[in-house]
């Protein structure tokens, strides 16, 4: 079965580093196809609504719908969904953040199923009418074994942390917030995970916070196993609940190193990680509240890492995400197949 893959943003630079391009990726390894990058760029177009910039792109559905068998958007926006208002193939959604304010109509009747991460949002999305909506909160390639528990090291605790995008997100994903924190730690070492964007946007951040000698900046495809073990904890705290995937695979792969998390509340996996004890969930960000989270996770570090190797992370790990996905093609494809049946009844029996 040959599938379309699109994505709603831009090409990354680097697509290993992409956390939605590697959940795509399990999904390619048993249905490949082509893959397009729907993205329109920054500035006025990010502002209109995604039906209209949908519209914009509809030949390129029409020209490959004759060629695969299914489509697959993955998107933050259902409105993108108005982009195969044509097609005829199955079409298959991964909503890869949480839903907005609005609660959209479904699409006009036709073989499609949803998955979305937030259990609340598949509850949301059944009552205003879609069907076949699915709870596949994330596919993470997660460590086979907890790593040792870190070494100390000469100048105090380290972190990773995941980059942004773009400029506006520095602050929105937390990164300015981390940095003023760490001039308000003397002891605080930082390992950032880059990704081949705003780069002299961050070392300029980096050399006017004075923490040249304490920022590592690893630009390169890095072993994060490696990186992990190097840390003491993994940090990701966005101030709003629609700046990332509510799972990020970072702070998965750091729990399943045995590695506790420090991360903000609008992440849909800070109730997980507080029931558990496996890190420190923030209310409000900023560096003053960083830095009290730093002291409140090295004040009982054991306890937290202890929480993290408790935890069993497997229902967010791509075996579980792959099961998914493969129940919801095999519905996928009875359902199309019995359109078809039906489709075809009026025309064979008006044969002699």
């Amino acid at each position: 079965m040959t599938t379309a893959y699109y994505f709603t943003a831009a090409r990354p630079p680097d697509a290993r580093r992409d956390a939605i391009l590697k959940e795509a990726a399990l999904l390619q390894a048993e249905h490949p196809g082509p893959s397009r990058f729907l993205g329109t760029g920054g500035g006025l177009a990010r502002r209109l609504p995604a039906a209209w910039r949908a519209a914009r792109r509809r030949p390129l559905i029409e020209a490959l719908d004759s060629a695969v068998d299914t489509h697959h958007l993955f998107t933050d926006d259902l409105g993108w969904c108005a982009l195969f208002r044509g097609a005829r193939k199955p079409l298959l959604v991964s909503l890869t953040t949480p839903l907005g304010g609005r609660t959209p109509r479904p699409p006009a009747p036709r073989p499609f199923a949803v998955a979305v991460r937030l259990a609340p949002d598949a509850s949301r999305l059944r009552d205003a009418g879609w069907r076949r909506v699915v709870h596949a909160p994330a596919g993470a390639h997660l460590p086979s074994a907890p790593l040792p528990r870190p070494r100390p090291v000469r100048r105090g605790p380290c972190s990773s942390l995941r980059p942004p995008w773009t400029q506006r997100q520095f602050r929105t994903k937390g990164v300015d917030a981390l940095l003023a924190a760490a001039r308000q730690r003397p002891d605080l070492r930082l390992i950032l995970l880059w990704r081949g964007v705003l780069e002299g946007a961050v070392r300029d951040r980096i050399d006017r916070s004075r923490l040249t000698d304490r920022v590592e900046l690893l630009l390169d495809h890095v072993d994060v196993e490696a990186v992990l073990a190097r840390c003491h904890a993994a940090v990701l705290c966005p101030t709003r609940r629609r700046v990332v995937t509510p799972h990020p695979h970072s702070l998965l792969e750091s729990l399943a190193s045995g590695r506790p998390v420090v991360l903000s509340r609008p992440l849909g996996l800070a109730p997980t990680i507080e029931s558990a004890g496996a890190g420190v969930v923030l209310d409000a960000v900023s560096g003053t509240t960083l830095a009290g989270a730093f002291d409140r996770l090295f004040a009982s570090y054991d306890g937290y890492r202890r929480g993290a190797l408790s935890l069993d992370c497997s229902p967010w790990g791509a075996p579980a995400y792959i099961e998914v996905f493969r129940a919801l093609r095999a519905e996928l494809a009875a359902t199309a197949g019995a359109s078809n049946r039906a489709a075809t009844a009026p025309r064979n029996l008006s044969r002699p």
